[in-house]
């Protein structure tokens, strides 16, 4: 999964990749998998469902921050897009200072 959230008014804007693994993992917390598989992500909420129950996993929510790399420009708005990899993006909140 990749992305280009920010897209300033400026035209030669770069991207901001979201990689799973690396920014995010998969939301089925496996008690198997190190947290530090995903060392840009920080778990921010953990629960359960059925589902996961069943498998033997929690479910959570990952937090990844970004720095501007253009803070000069103006940010008028924002795309997230999947480049159609095994990866399913869910994109829950974003905080713009």
């Amino acid at each position: 999964m990749e992305t280009e959230p920010a897209t300033p008014t400026h035209p030669a804007a770069g991207e901001l990749p979201v990689r799973c693994g690396i920014h995010t993992r998969d939301w089925f917390l496996n008690p198997a998998v190190e947290d530090a598989e995903a060392p840009l992500a920080q778990i921010v909420w953990r629960g359960a469902n059925r589902l996961a129950r069943a498998v033997g996993c929690d479910i959570g929510l990952f937090k990844c921050t970004y720095e501007n790399p253009r803070p000069e420009v103006e940010l008028e708005s924002m795309e997230f897009q999947s480049t159609l990899s095994p990866c399913s993006p869910a994109l829950v909140a974003i905080t713009v200072e």
